[in-house]
């Protein structure tokens, strides 16, 4: 509460006013709460401002008084700069926190990699990664991923692939998203027979693949046009106990409507099978017919229902 009140001010009287606010703060403070507590809260009220300047000289203040920060409050510090694009500051921190504690914890570089991969600034996330090992601290899996979705964003997949395998051989065991998202990345790309390759892996590596790994390969699948490898794929789900849900089945009822059977019979299993509910029947078949490119046939589907906000049917039509 104490740090909203402070960001709440301190964005009303703006950044040359601040500092009185500060030492009005620390004047007397010690009669009701201690160095780190007024220091922390400013610091933290500064960067939920976008005041960086600010929290540098709070930060030197912290040192000035012989206080270490929170490493929570160094988190946020570290991904307002690297945002705006302060990197000198951020390395100028990072090495203070090194010779002066505290010492960077696995959240502090987490925030780093994913900060400096958002910026474009891939290898650097990686030679975070190498470097947090230097000083004791173990790259997690959550570290691992968010280099091989930087990666991936960017289309070098080849490299996601060599990092999977990296962390795998490093004792770091890849999860389901890191699955996903290089499945993802391969079914974008076309390499279907790559994607069904990692599929395969995961599953031979012990990793059952859920709803959102089997929407990933169904969608590239129809996508290449191979709807029978999609519909394969909604029956091993059922065969192996994965629940589908509405993501599965608008790729599955747009890929029949537009590359495999011309009659409505797959909703039509849908609905005998009661895997989803009556209404949602409607606006998936409308869904699938403008994916079709057949806008006339979606018009006349449900006309009653169709201009209901809320629908995701009515969506589609004004999206194609």
């Amino acid at each position: 509460m104490a740090q909203d009140v402070l960001s709440s001010v301190i964005s009303r009287i703006g950044e040359c006013r601040s500092n009185e606010l500060v030492e009005f703060m620390w004047r007397e403070h010690s009669k009701y709460e201690s160095d780190f507590s007024v220091l922390d809260s400013l610091m933290r009220a500064f960067v939920n401002t976008d005041m960086g300047s600010q929290a540098l000289k709070i930060w030197d203040r912290m040192r000035e008084v012989r206080i270490r920060p929170s490493l929570s409050a160094v988190s946020i510090f570290f991904a307002l700069l690297i945002r705006v694009g302060d990197y000198g500051s951020v390395w100028k921190l990072f090495r203070d926190m090194i010779q002066r504690g505290p010492c960077p914890n696995i959240f502090v570089y987490n925030v780093m990699i994913l900060g400096f991969c958002r910026k474009g600034c891939v290898r650097t996330g990686e030679s975070l990664l190498f470097l947090m090992r230097k000083y004791g601290c173990e790259p997690d899996v959550i570290a691992h991923n968010l280099l091989i979705s930087a990666y991936c964003v960017r289309g070098w997949t080849s490299h996601s692939l060599n990092w999977a395998h990296f962390m795998a051989e490093s004792g770091c065991e890849p999860s389901t998203a890191t699955f996903v998202t290089i499945i993802n990345a391969l079914c974008k790309e076309g390499n279907i027979v790559e994607a069904r390759k990692i599929f395969e892996e995961m599953q031979e590596m012990g990793v059952s693949p859920g709803t959102v790994t089997y929407n990933a390969l169904m969608d590239g699948h129809v996508k290449a046009r191979e709807i029978g490898e999609a519909n394969m794929l909604y029956e091993e789900m059922r065969t192996m106990r994965v629940a589908p849900d509405g993501i599965t089945f608008n790729i599955l009822v747009a890929g029949n409507y537009k590359y495999g059977r011309e009659d409505d019979r797959f909703l039509r299993e849908l609905s005998m099978m009661a895997l989803i509910p009556d209404c949602s029947i409607s606006d998936m078949s409308i869904s699938g017919l403008c994916w079709a490119g057949r806008l006339d046939e979606a018009l006349c589907e449900n006309p009653k229902n169709i201009y209901k906000p809320m629908h995701i049917s009515f969506a589609f039509l004004i999206l194609k």
